[in-house]
């Protein structure tokens, strides 16, 4: 049935309409803004972590790398809080070249042209001061998503290079998401107290034109009340450190608890785990409460600190009004300016004490996180004295060789080095370019055998490939009821220990990456399984670099070569 002349059938667009989607990730999807995040993640990344930081100079590194964006979102931002300043300056004009005159009888045609005059004046700002103040504050947002997704890959890799030092996955992604969230906050530090500075300045300027007075009164008065209100920040920056802390662990304790929810089960000790996640929650709803009192009390001062220095710049004015030292325009731009003033300062003050504080305690906890090892015990990764300087250099000469091969199959035995240093050395060649490393730990996701294998993050998997992966892993269809369409179950508990290896093993396989790191993956089948995994994974990986961490004799029959750590 064709549709009537002039109206638009539902899968037809309008030039607009066109014009406003894009296309990403093979379906089409419709912009609402100039700011909206790319289809891709950037190519390159600005910000540069150095883990051996401060946390002053974490915040530094973020700064530096979003100072693109950061500094015209900041200049924008001045503009429209110039123009917002000269608001009550063009009400006193109106007060003293409309009414006043208006009042003292001069004729119509000068009034009615004054007046048209200060109104062009009021749209001119005002358009000024929504549009700057608009894109803006959009444009330093944008700095900010950029320098949390730069600074959380960055943070991921690290962790995944070093270790969490035993850390709970729960606290971990708190410190990768929240805290990295909020140290990167400090942007804000950089996007708005500009403007507000240059408000003040320009608010200290004018009423010193006013009356030198005025003037004095707000270049004597602020910087006392900032002093002032910084001795508080402390007392923030302390509960904004322990309400992230809280926050970690009970996002620990959560994960570890449904990690372990069929053993808990089993050992019918659902009750105790309850309580013990119920006294962690309530530590923390405690801790954040407190925090949130804080900031609350500051911010409380810092609205009442302001609001009194305003009406102390009103009375003197008011005092200098009934002098006659300045006229009606004038005080009526004086009120308006002391008003004004509240924002810029309370704006100064939130932003160089609260904002700075709460980054600077999540900066903290970001390096702790990426310097390894647990806080709570002496470092046991390391290995003898002068071993790290020995495992960093096999690190070093294995990378090179891979990376001029781009090929091979390498075993590597710990030896009499031990466990240690053959952690250590898959740590060091995590933080080479193109190398995965496979987690040791098999982690089934929610959804078929199938679907487990292809959830390899960047890379799409077919299924083609994906049955060929499980193929190279010897985990065939028959093994399974419903084939490679099995649903792994919670945590996958429908598979046995040795078919969860076996997915594990393939989703790395059909990875595909330049660099594989295998690290004992055949501990949980039998030895004929494990001679089969050893040629099917050697044949797979044809044309690749492969380095396998294990003790295995399978493993090593089939190696281009073998590397023992303790000779």
């Amino acid at each position: 049935m064709s549709a009537e002349p002039g109206r638009k059938t539902l899968t037809e667009k309008t030039p607009t309409e066109e014009n406003d989607t894009w296309t990403g990730g093979g379906e089409s999807r419709r912009r609402y803004g100039w700011f909206e995040a790319p289809a891709a993640p950037p190519a390159t990344m600005r910000l540069r972590f150095d883990p051996r930081a401060t946390p002053a100079g974490l915040l530094r590194q973020i700064c530096r790398a979003s100072l693109r964006w950061v500094g015209v979102g900041a200049t924008l931002t001045a503009v429209g809080k110039l123009a917002s300043t000269f608001i009550p300056v063009a009400i006193g004009a109106v007060v003293d070249r409309v009414f006043a005159p208006a009042l003292d009888g001069a004729p119509a045609e000068q009034v009615w042209g004054a007046l048209a005059i200060m109104l062009a004046v009021f749209a001119g700002l005002y358009v000024i001061m929504i549009s700057t103040l608009r894109f803006g504050g959009r444009i330093g947002w944008y700095g900010v998503q950029r320098a949390q997704h730069e600074l959380s890959q960055q943070v991921i890799s690290r962790t995944l290079a070093v270790g969490n030092g035993g850390r709970l996955p729960g606290e971990v992604l708190s410190r990768v998401t929240a805290d990295v969230s909020r140290a990167c906050r400090v942007l804000f530090v950089m996007v708005y107290p500009p403007g507000e500075a240059v408000a003040l300045l320009t608010t200290t300027v004018i009423l010193w034109f006013l009356h030198p007075a005025l003037g004095i009164t707000v270049l004597v008065g602020a910087p006392v009340m900032l002093a002032l209100l910084n001795l508080m920040s402390k007392a923030l920056e302390r509960r904004s450190a322990a309400e992230l802390a809280a926050l970690g662990e009970v996002a620990g304790s959560a994960s570890d608890t449904l990690e372990g929810m069929r053993t808990l089960r089993g050992l019918h000790a659902e009750r105790a785990a309850a309580e013990r996640y119920g006294a962690v929650s309530r530590k923390t709803l405690r801790t954040t409460l407190a925090a949130r009192s804080t900031e609350a009390r500051f911010d409380g001062v810092v609205s009442g600190v302001s609001a009194l220095f305003a009406a102390l710049v009103v009375a003197v004015a008011a005092v200098l009004g009934l002098r006659g030292e300045v006229s009606v325009g004038a005080l009526a731009t004086v009120a308006g300016l002391s008003v004004s003033v509240i924002g810029p300062l309370g704006t100064i003050v939130d932003a160089l004490v609260s904002f700075w504080a709460s980054a600077r305690g999540a900066a903290g906890r970001i390096l702790d996180l990426s310097a390894g090892g647990d806080p709570d015990r002496p470092d046991t990764a390391g290995t003898a004295a002068g071993a790290g300087d020995a495992i960093s250099s096999r690190v070093d000469t294995l990378a090179a060789r891979l990376a001029a091969s781009g090929t091979g199959f390498c075993v590597v035995k710990a030896g009499t080095a031990g466990p240690e240093a053959a952690g250590a050395l898959v740590r060091g060649l995590q933080g080479q370019p193109g190398v995965l490393a496979a987690p040791r730990a098999p982690q089934m996701l929610a959804g078929s055998v199938a679907e487990n294998v292809r959830a390899v993050g960047q890379r799409d998997v077919d299924h083609a490939e994906a049955t060929g992966a499980l193929r190279a892993a010897c985990l065939e269809p028959a093994e399974l009821s419903g084939g490679y369409d099995h649903d792994t179950g919670e945590f996958g508990s429908a598979l046995s220990g040795g078919q969860r290896q076996r997915v594990a093993l393939a989703r790395a396989l059909a990875a595909r990456p330049p660099t594989l790191v295998l690290v004992e993956p055949t501990t949980s089948v039998d030895a004929a399984t494990e001679q089969q995994i050893a040629v099917r994974v050697a044949r797979h990986r044809a044309g690749l670099a492969t380095v396998v961490v294990t003790d295995s004799a399978a493993f090593e029959a089939v190696a281009d070569e073998t590397v023992e750590l303790g000779s």
